[in-house]
């Protein structure tokens, strides 16, 4: 009886630590498909001062990003470290139109070489931030 218990009590131990680190897996699988970018750099993205409206689409299979920085399309690689929530990614490259206004493009392509991590916030946004945890960019899937 004595050996039974103490199985069942090492059994539950098990499926508690389990469950404790289940919650304390990456977000990063979330990072798939498309996302609108609603903030650069602590601003919110004015859409009326844009053509199009600004997104990031993550394709892991081929671990690339691409989308729309306002005005013209992006694309670059994709480097994402889901044990350390950390990201990065490679040279981007731009379709080269000229709109009425850059301003938001400008800032939106500026920010991909400051790019370090990543992390969700409790409305289901990510937040992606730069080596010192400040936010360059959040996302919110579409």
């Amino acid at each position: 009886m004595k050996k039974s218990v103490s199985a069942a009590c090492a059994a539950i131990a098990a499926v508690m630590m389990a469950s404790c680190g289940a919650g304390n897996q990456s977000t990063a699988p979330y990072l798939i498909g498309e996302w609108n970018i609603v903030s650069v750099q602590g601003t919110e993205v004015d859409t009326t001062k844009t053509e199009k409206v600004p997104y990031i689409g993550f394709d892991r299979t081929e671990n690339r990003i691409f989308g729309s920085a306002g005005c013209n399309n992006f694309f670059a690689g994709l480097q994402l470290d889901t044990v350390q929530s950390k990201i990065a990614f490679g040279m981007a490259g731009s379709t080269r139109m000229m709109c009425p206004n850059m301003e938001v493009e400008d800032a939106i392509l500026a920010t991909f070489d400051k790019i370090t991590a990543y992390k969700a916030l409790e409305n289901g946004d990510v937040q992606l931030s730069d080596e010192g945890g400040n936010p360059m960019m959040v996302i919110r899937k579409k």
